[in-house]
This record gives C-alpha cells, structure tokens and sequence, in this order.
C-alpha cells in the first residue's frame, strides 16, 4: 500500500508539471502568433531615394575623409544612389557654384530628403539644408575652395634646451593636439642657443624655453577655439608661440634653469612613534610636481642638522626646509602660508606640522604629541 502510495504520489506530481509544461507551451505559442500578427500589422519601413554626389578635392591625402559620413547615412533607410565627382568638372563647380560651397571633400544630397521626420533632424545633426539639397563639408584639413590651398594641417617647431633633462617635456602638448584630432604635417624641434633657435626667441620674444611655435591655422578646429585664450599664445608672423613656463625652465634673461630645488629633511632618530619625514618628498615632488634635484636627510642630533634647527628656529620635527627656487611653482606658493614660512635667505621652512595629522616631537617640551592630543 505504501509502495502504491508512493507510486500515485510520484505519478500525480508527473501529471502536475506535465499540465505546467502544456500551460507554458500554449502561452508561449499564443504569444509567438501574437507577435506574428503584430508584426504583420506593423507599418512598412519608409525608404528615402536619395542621390549622394561627393565632390573629391585636388590631391590631398592628408585631408578630411567623408567615408564615415557616408557609410552612416547608409543605416538611415534610405536608398542610396552615390556619384564622385572632381571639383574641376563641370558638374562640382556647378554644385558649388549653386550651393556657396567652401570645403572640400564636400557632400551634395538630393531627393526625398524630407522623407521622415527623423531623417530631416539627422540633417540638422550632420550638415546644412540648403534649398532642395543637404550639404555636408569636410572638417580640417580641407580643401579651401576660396584660396585653393589645403587648410588645416598644422605645423609645429618645438625651441628646446636638451641640456635640461627635467624641463618640460613638450611631446605632451604635441599629444594632447593630437588627441583632439588636430593633423600635423610638420614637427621639427630647434636648440634655444642654435642659429634658428636665437631667431625664433627673438622674433616671437620668448623669455623662456622650452616654447612652442604653432601655426596659426590651429584655429581652424573647433576644438581649439575655445581653449585657445587660456594658453597665453602670443601672435605673430600667422603662428602662435606658447609660452610654456611651468618649470624648470630656462629664464633667457639670467640664462639659467630654474625650478631646481634643494631639499632637506630634518628628522629625529629616537622618535620611532614620529611620521615618516620622507612622505614630504611624495606630497611636494609628486603632488607639487616640484624637481628636487638635491636631497639630504639629517638628524636633529647631527651638527648639520643642529645648526638648521638653531638658524630656522625649529620647534618641532620631522619637517623639511627647501631652496629659493621652489617660488616658480605657483601652486604649491598658492598654500605654502598656511603651512610654513619663507624666511629672509628665500628658503621655506615647514612648520605647521599639525597639518599631517600624525605624530611629532615638540622640541621645545622635548615630548612628544601624539595626533589624538592635537586633535
């Protein structure tokens, strides 16, 4: 009996999911028939008959390309008819004629352009409505109808000084160009002190290098237009020279390199429980993007390192001291009063030593504070 029971039980729960599984099946089945016939139901896709005519510029490998504009268009629904023609045919210098065509490679697009309602809002997005046609014109480089010359491609004369190692290294600024997708067609680099290198710095009257030289037709990007006034470019002779006076840098004037700073850690042996002086080196060198070129560690019990608490008037340690050069570097001059002094020698001194919120010795009480007791 109880084998039976089983047996029923087993059989019951077999009859159950197969009841479930025919459920499922007829929902599934009455949802795929009624997908059928929503799809048969839905409206027919709307193609626009279109004529594309790309007008090529004279030779210009370097040029803007439009095939990207075009292979885009392509997945709008539309029904693509596609024509290349040169601009000296008689065909393109009528197109441009009868469209104020300026840029070449340019794109002429006729037809039902009017089609659908999405279609007319993806012309706003990539050219202009003209009459009956959309104009699409190249970005930079280009071919300028007006002057008959290619715009755009931009040259760059970087005035170095190789014997500084440390001074900015201008295949940064070079990238950055790039990346916004600025072409250069020239990237020459010229010594300050050579023949090219004098004349440079004399005509665009640069005070310090390295400098950056840029013809001027990097404004014919957009990109650059509005970045521009910030970079303090000074005009002339159709470029821009940029004066890059983070340091180092060498000063012209003095003709020295300056933004080389000497930096001395003062420490105390005994104060195991002390912070680390060297975490000053990561925040100054590293967070600063200060050069330090000359580092000494002292100790409080060193002769060296009595004289500079005696000098300075130290009253509390780890701390550091730095050399007069460290003024060429704004920002850390930006927040250096709330943390230390500039003494009369033109060195800085670290003092507020509760800004690194661990802990020190007072060598005035000789004891030494824990961060809870300055807190």
């Amino acid at each position: 009996m109880s084998n039976k029971t089983s047996g029923d039980t087993i059989l019951l729960v077999l009859f159950a999911i197969l009841i479930v599984i025919s459920l499922v099946n007829v929902v599934t089945l009455t949802s795929i028939s009624l997908n059928v016939q929503k799809a048969s139901t839905k409206p027919a896709i709307v193609y626009a008959k279109l004529d594309l005519t790309e007008i090529q510029a004279p030779v210009c490998d370097k040029c803007y390309t439009l095939a990207s504009t075009i292979a885009n268009l392509k997945t709008q629904n539309v029904n693509l008819t596609e024509y290349v023609i040169y601009s000296s045919a008689t065909d393109a210098q009528s197109l441009i004629s009868k469209y104020g065509i300026t840029k070449l490679p340019a794109l002429v697009i006729i037809g039902e352009i009017n089609k659908t309602s999405a279609l007319t809002g993806y012309w706003s997005n990539i050219g202009v409505v003209k009459n009956d046609a959309v104009i699409i014109e190249a970005q930079p480089p280009y071919y300028s109808v007006k002057d008959s010359m290619v715009v755009g491609l931009v040259t760059i004369t970087r005035i170095v000084d190789s014997s500084c190692k440390l001074c900015t290294d201008l295949s940064s600024i070079v990238r950055t160009f790039e990346n916004a997708g600025i072409v250069i067609a020239s990237d020459i680099s010229v010594e300050y002190n050579s023949t090219d290198g004098k004349a440079l710095t004399s005509t665009y009257e640069l005070n310090e290098v390295p400098a950056v030289i840029v013809s001027k037709n990097v404004l014919e990007y957009p990109a650059m237009v509005s970045l521009w006034p910030q970079l303090n470019a000074t005009e002339k002779n159709n470029n821009y020279a940029l004066h890059l006076t983070r340091p180092p840098y060498r000063d012209l004037a003095t003709n020295r390199i300056v933004g080389l700073v000497d930096m001395i850690y003062i420490s105390d042996s005994t104060c195991s429980e002390c912070y680390d002086v060297m975490v000053h080196k990561q925040i100054v060198g590293a967070s600063f993007g200060v050069a330090l070129v000359n580092e000494t560690l002292l100790d409080i019990s060193s002769v060296e390192g009595k004289a500079l608490v005696s000098k300075y008037k130290i009253q509390a340690v780890p701390t550091f001291v730095m050399s007069p050069d460290a003024k060429y570097y704004n920002i850390l001059m930006q927040v250096w009063p709330s943390v230390g002094t500039t003494e009369a020698n033109g060195w800085y001194v670290f003092r507020n030593i509760t800004q690194m919120q661990s802990n020190y010795r007072d060598l005035e009480t000789g004891n030494v504070v824990t961060f809870n007791q300055t807190a």
